[in-house]
């Protein structure tokens, strides 16, 4: 390790003059600042060795007891003249408080003769008032029952009990000894609670107890409004019956909070869920844009997923587990990784390769949201159990299509003037589609007679659109009048070869716009690259196309993707708007995801996806929570590597339910977002993981089937080839794709993503560049053979980093020199702000920042102001920040004499300071930050 280092610090100043232009005057009057740093040499400081990959030990939770009682009246010390009351007497449930409400004929109060109840939190309570349904009145009592209705948010293994006193009832003639009914309900209708006994004792026992064990009743745990309600017969009239509960109490257990140790700020509440994924979807447009990685093209016009990336925040650094889209949406499904779910094809079934896993959709089912699918969620299989109707789609799922059309995975293509059936190619081969892979953009084949193409009715993704509004309708009118949650998943089949959309689409693209200068369709790999790391095939399953693609064809299939694109952005700006319509959008939560990259003629023709590359493995995600707007990170950027196998834990988490209970082996394989979503500069996770099979060959070594295993850190791509076992099973697919052969690599390849952001130079060619001898060494540990994404060197910190040592350790990536790079005075991200400021700001140090200090000149009862507007992060109080002003920058002529500080909001943690100065009308005024360590 290396010796502590000793240097002369320097405090870090941030200087701001009066002597910018002036702006509009008021005290809201801002602008975007940013300046060099300046620093004076001022105290030595010991810096301790710090470990790559250390992160914080997770805290361990203890469960708590939870609960709520209701003693029916408002004395805790009393006598029957005790005051009745109906009201909640305690609770530590979450939300809003429970309430109790009884219904009868003949419901009313008595005093009450029980003994002392002493509650779950210990205070005791002597009898005064009861609930009664009194049979003494002619007629009796009808219509009884009695219910309570509270949040479940946070607490499982309920607990129930209550005191009772059933003296004499009887109904019909027969004395009453249980029970009629024992429900519950998550929103509309009531259900059942199996295995409870309903019996009641019929004496003159004040001090009867009813109990049940209601923890194994998962359905009701942590699952939001919950309400339990007892149903009693008709009580026949007879003096003195009557039937009295007092001391109502139900319990149940904390559940521990999905990120141990962590604060929540965005808020909880009874939350849907829009979960809306997309075919193919290249992570090209709006913020995901990066021009690099592509042929020169336009962007593709997207204003309905902008919209949504301004509401939520766009990781757009998140990447698929697998890029083909069974495998990839298996992933995404269970919450685990292609070499756990034995999904590595679009072969085998996941409910033989995962028995027992609890889906996504199948989770919330269980928590009592309504759930339906529709279109591509899972794939295009086409029967129920392969759709896991049964499991994951209680209130139904469907792909309506279109006939004879050329969408989705259509069976049709156009030729000769009309329609033609898919067909062998002649000699009776199958390998080859008869479909055209575009439409063209210029006829509207599938429109009917004398009536113009309709893009809702004419194409299977208007369909699929249409059929999910009407859903989205029908369950928002059900949250709203009866507050049952609904999780609705649409998946749209484009922009998923054939290329087909309307012409209007087309219409929005100049082909000639597409700059493909010195393409070929050559297929050239990276250099000091292998050709098998490649894939073609799809590409060459269509009749209009070689494997080998023309430029021509090249230029038409990028027009088509873009037009495509455009198609699906509408098609879910159709869902988007009746969100909104519905009156239900602030209290759903919205996800859209596409199920991995796509390549679209890089590296002079390489198409579709099936690789380890970034255009394959990058994947688009946005996410869009209730109260993110408080936080003000609605419509920030995400540039931290995070994964599609995160979504399940993530909504899991925003919609404030449990966990699921899943077989040993099979429990979640991602982590929460839900920390990202309230500060997306934090230090996260290290790397992303994704893998591809392939029959590796040209090594030197003897060819064979293959597993390649990639990671992307903030910088790099590093990927490993190993020869692997491929059994088949009965069935189809492979039981055994991760089960290395030999006890190293075959291949390797790194790219520099700083340097070479099209992955054209591996850096890993052999013989290997010594000056990467050791930076591949750091990236093979912490990828692990593909099984390093939950180890320390990986792993997002548990806490969030407090300490400039934990924070700078938790920074330290391959690629950056923890001591040098994340000294307190270095400037990584060449944004003006160096590490101790952004440490303090609570700012992250690769990521530039424009806005980390805001700068403005206000007036105030006729005095000018120069101000500086920041975030300071309050925990870390090991570093100290203050305003100095000064009228000639030189040495020592800055003090804090005449700067006020006030602290106006705190928000996630954060307090947001503004520093501020009198303006010397005469003179000239400078203001500045000073941040110092302890």
């Amino acid at each position: 390790m290396p010796n502590p280092k000793t240097r002369e610090d320097a405090p870090l100043f941030l200087p701001a003059s009066a002597a910018f232009q002036r702006r509009d005057q008021g005290p809201t009057a801002r602008s975007n600042f940013l300046a060099t740093i300046l620093q004076k040499p001022m105290k030595t400081l010991c810096y301790l060795p710090v470990v790559a990959g250390l992160v914080s030990m997770p805290s361990v939770a203890s469960a708590q007891t939870v609960g709520a009682y209701w003693t029916f009246q408002l004395e805790q010390n009393t006598s029957i003249s005790a005051t009745y009351d109906e009201g909640v007497s305690f609770s530590s449930l979450s939300g809003r408080a429970p309430v109790f409400s009884g219904t009868g004929s003949a419901f009313t109060n008595f005093a009450n003769f029980f003994a002392d109840f002493v509650a779950f939190d210990d205070t005791t309570w002597e009898p005064g008032r009861c609930a009664t349904w009194n049979a003494n009145p002619g007629g009796g009592s009808k219509g009884n029952s009695f219910q309570i209705t509270f949040d479940s948010t946070g607490a499982e293994d309920f607990q129930l009990r209550f005191k009772y006193r059933n003296n004499g009832t009887q109904s019909g003639g027969v004395p009453v000894v249980a029970f009629s009914a024992f429900d519950y309900s998550l929103g509309t209708s009531f259900q059942p609670v199996p295995g409870i006994v309903l019996t009641l004792t019929n004496d003159q026992n004040y001090n009867n107890e009813w109990t049940a064990d209601l923890s194994g009743l998962s359905a009701i745990e942590n699952s939001g409004t919950v309400t339990l309600r007892w149903s009693l017969p008709d009580f026949d009239q007879g003096a003195s019956k009557q039937l009295r509960v007092d001391d109502l109490q139900i319990i149940g257990t904390s559940v521990a909070p999905p990120s141990p140790g962590r604060t929540r700020y965005l808020p909880t509440g009874d939350y849907n869920v829009l979960f809306f994924a997309f075919d193919d979807l290249k992570a090209n447009f709006g913020p995901f844009a990066t021009p690099e990685l592509a042929q020169a093209m336009p962007r593709p016009l997207t204003p309905n997923l902008d919209s949504l990336a301004s509401m939520g925040m766009s990781f757009t650094r998140a990447y698929c587990q697998q890029a083909v889209c069974w495998a990839s949406r298996i992933s995404v499904m269970t919450g685990c990784r292609p070499d756990t779910t034995k999904i590595w094809d679009d072969g085998p079934n996941f409910r033989d390769t995962m028995p027992g896993v609890v889906s996504l959709p199948q989770h919330f089912a269980a928590r009592g949201y309504n759930v339906a699918g529709y279109g591509k969620i899972y794939d295009f299989r086409s029967t129920p159990p392969q759709q896991d109707a049964a499991l994951s789609w209680p209130q139904g799922f469907s792909s309506p299509s279109v006939s004879n059309t050329n969408s989705g995975e259509a069976h049709h293509f156009y030729q000769d003037g009309q329609w033609q059936a898919e067909q062998a190619e002649p000699g009776g081969s199958s390998t080859r589609r008869r479909l055209f892979s575009t439409d063209a953009g210029d006829t509207n084949f599938w429109a009917t007679p004398n009536r113009p193409v309709d893009p809702d009715l004419d194409y299977s993704d208007g369909r699929i659109a249409g059929a999910g509004i009407s859903k989205l309708n029908q369950f928002a009118t059900n949250y709203l009048n009866n507050g049952k949650r609904f999780f609705l998943a649409v998946g749209l089949q484009k922009p998923h070869l054939p290329f087909t959309s309307p012409k209007s689409f087309w219409d929005l693209y100049d082909p000639a716009e597409i700059d493909l200068a010195g393409y070929d369709g050559s297929r050239t790999p990276p250099t000091g690259g292998l050709a098998f790391t490649n894939a073609t095939y799809e590409i060459g399953s269509y009749e209009d196309l070689d494997t080998t693609v023309a430029e021509a064809d090249a230029r038409r299939l990028i027009h088509g993707y873009l037009a495509t694109t455009s198609f699906a952005d509408y098609q879910f700006g159709r869902i988007l708007a009746a969100l909104q319509k519905s009156g239900v959008a602030d209290n759903t939560i919205i996800v859209v995801w596409g199920d991995h990259g796509f390549h679209l003629g890089d590296h002079n023709g390489y198409w579709t996806k099936h690789t380890c590359f970034e255009n394959a493995t990058r994947s688009p995600l946005i996410i869009r929570a209730p109260g993110m707007d408080g936080l003000a990170t609605a419509g920030e950027v995400c540039s931290t590597p995070v994964e599609l196998v995160d979504l399940f834990p993530t909504l899991v988490d925003l919609a404030g339910i449990a966990e699921p209970s899943q077989p040993v082996g099979l429990e979640a394989q991602g982590v929460s977002l839900r920390p990202l979503l309230e500060d997306p500069r934090q230090p996260w996770k290290k790397a992303a993981f994704s893998q591809y099979q392939r029959f590796i060959r040209g090594t030197g070594n003897p060819s064979g089937n293959g597993m390649g295993y990639t990671l992307r850190t903030d910088r790099y791509r590093y990927t490993e080839w190993w020869r692997t076992q491929t059994s088949n099973q009965a069935g189809g697919g492979f039981t055994d794709r991760d089960q290395k052969l030999f006890e190293s690599p075959e291949f390797v390849e790194l790219y520099d993503h700083l340097n070479d952001p099209r992955e054209e130079q591996n850096l890993a060619a052999i013989p290997i560049d010594p000056t990467y001898a050791d930076l591949i060494a750091e990236l093979s540990f912490m990828l692990a053979g593909g099984n390093g994404w939950d180890t320390p060197a990986v792993v997002a910190p548990t806490l969030y980093p407090v300490g400039y040592e934990t924070w700078r350790s938790a920074h330290a990536t391959p690629g950056i020199d923890p001591l040098a790079d994340l000294d307190t005075d270095a400037d990584p991200d060449f944004d003006g702000i160096v590490n101790l400021l952004e440490y303090k700001m609570g700012r992250h140090p690769l990521v530039p920042d424009l806005d980390s200090v805001i700068s403005s000149i206000f007036e105030e009862d006729g005095i000018d102001y120069l101000a500086l507007d920041y975030q300071s992060v309050p925990s870390r109080s090991d570093v100290t920040m203050v305003g100095e002003r000064s009228s000639t920058l030189l040495p020592g002529s800055f003090t804090t004499t005449g700067v006020k500080t006030n602290t106006h909001s705190s928000v996630a943690g954060k307090e947001l300071r503004r520093s501020h100065v009198a303006v010397t009308p005469a003179g000239r005024n400078f203001l500045r930050l000073k941040a110092a360590s302890d």
